[in-house]
């Protein structure tokens, strides 16, 4: 599998934010912006954000250290995706080798 970056994890989650930004006439966003207080992310679009991320590049979503009640910056969504660890994946190999 290929590495993903955080630049490809970002422009992904700006992809999916991008009618939103366009429909409030946003200013640019960057990594420091709060996405919540701005009104560009709801918890449908966290949702869309988690799964279109974990498919396309596949990572997985880690909402540790997330406090959605103070906000989300882009800096804080990209930080939560995090790629499957190389042993992981060989132990979900070696366990499916054995069933």
């Amino acid at each position: 599998m290929p590495v993903t970056t955080d630049d490809t994890i970002r422009q992904m989650i700006l992809g999916v934010l991008a009618p939103k930004l366009a429909e409030a006439g946003a200013p640019p966003i960057d990594d420091d912006t709060n996405l919540v207080e701005l009104g560009l992310v709801d918890s449908a679009d966290l949702l869309e954000v988690i799964v279109l991320v974990e498919e396309e590049a596949g990572c997985e979503f880690n909402p540790e250290g997330l406090d959605l009640e103070s906000g989300l910056t882009l800096r804080q969504l990209v930080g939560a995706f995090v790629a499957p660890s190389a042993s992981g994946t060989e132990q979900a190999r070696t366990a499916a080798g054995r069933r």
